[in-house]
């Protein structure tokens, strides 16, 4: 099977429209999904992504310390079919489009701290987490997985610790399967990653002129607890059809090996330019701190606080009186009611300068710049 059926077949799951899934498969061949920074990975959309982007240069993208890579290494190959099982069944657009239920907000806090402290100190589930046949079988207090409805079946009350940590292990078995797949695709069509080395002393100085940008953005410093990390995405060297514009740094700062559900932060500077492309915070943990608001009083507040949003702009990167203006509720994680954020798009000239906007907090949690020459 080469790389397009591949997709094809993963995108025939994908429960969106056919335009949408065809936007989203161009977007991770040119380099957009790695744009678009707030994205953390979703189910399915994280295998496409993966696939389409990483490839055989995935797997070590993500660094474990060594009892849990040995812990992933050493999964049955019945587990690990299994866990393969899930992503040809899994429809979602979402992370949480594979579970039963949302996680509660204190959950998602608790979660990122355990998440953490695994990593660190290579802490498991004493136990396996059950997979079931059929609903039927489920008892509603237990974690498991139901093949019948193909979903993860977290428990009606708030989850244990145990639970919460047999949920990390599901969490990042299934993202290994993942990658394996995907390296296994690109390595049988010895495709280029467009995923390159950065040598030491490139390493350095993006990651300091990265630092500025992250520190004018937040108005102050990371404290010694929080670690660098910087990829270079070269996607023009694979694709000619893509323009260097693409082309770009990545840095993030996390805590220890950080956590798929804990917060970060990120800065995208240009390959070519060093020009800033995007800063942020990301992370459902961050997400778990905000108010929550029904799209009407979301749209209210962002139509009150819309000249606040400017005036920062303005403040810190000298963009003054847009073009034109729009904005959205921006439901990242969970389903349209439950908004926490706007998304505001200004434009100014061929400049497009797009905002996450915290909504209890007033505070910008993104800056997303895109010049028409980049493309």
């Amino acid at each position: 099977m080469n790389r397009d059926e591949f997709n094809r077949n993963l995108t025939s799951n994908i429960q969106i429209s056919e335009d949408a899934k065809r936007k989203l498969y161009e977007n991770c061949k040119n380099g957009k999904s790695t744009a678009d920074f707030r994205f953390k990975h979703s189910g399915a959309l994280f295998a496409l992504a993966v696939t389409c982007v990483i490839g055989s240069a995935g797997l070590g993208v993500k660094a474990y310390y060594e009892s849990v890579a040995k812990h992933l290494e050493q999964m049955p190959e019945t587990e690990r079919a299994s866990y393969a099982d899930e992503l040809k069944n899994d429809v979602g657009v979402t992370i949480s489009d594979s579970w039963s239920r949302e996680l509660t907000n204190q959950e998602t806090l608790r979660l990122a701290a355990l998440e953490r402290d695994a990593y660190e100190h290579g802490v498991f589930p004493e136990g396996e987490l059950p997979r079931l046949k059929s609903l039927s079988e489920w008892d509603g207090k237990t974690l498991a997985y139901v093949e019948e409805d193909h979903l993860l079946h977290l428990p009606e009350e708030e989850m244990t610790d145990e639970q919460l940590l047999m949920f990390i292990d599901h969490s990042r078995k299934y993202d290994y399967v993942i990658m394996q797949e995907a390296a296994k695709d690109n390595q049988a069509q010895q495709e280029e990653s467009p995923y390159a080395e950065v040598s030491a002393s490139a390493e350095g100085s993006v990651e300091e002129l990265a630092y500025r940008e992250l520190t004018k953005f937040l108005g102050e410093e990371l404290g010694e607890e929080w670690r660098a990390s910087v990829k270079a995405f070269t996607p023009s060297k694979v694709d000619p059809e893509v323009g260097t514009g693409h082309d770009n740094y990545t840095v993030t700062w996390q805590i220890g090996e950080g956590s798929s559900f804990g917060k970060d932060y990120v800065v995208v500077l240009g390959a070519n330019d060093l020009a800033l492309r995007a800063a942020g915070i990301r992370g459902r943990e961050h997400w778990a701190t905000l108010g929550s608001y029904d799209d009407e009083e979301a749209m209210e507040i962002a139509g009150n606080d819309e000249k606040q949003v400017l005036a920062w702009i303005e403040d810190l990167y000298g963009y003054a009186n847009p073009d034109e203006a729009s904005y959205k509720p921006y439901h990242e994680y969970d389903d349209v009611g439950d908004a926490r954020q706007i998304l505001y798009c200004f434009q100014y000239g061929r400049t497009e300068v797009m905002i996450t906007w915290d909504l209890s907090t007033k505070q910008v949690s993104s800056v997303d710049v895109w010049k028409e020459e980049w493309n």
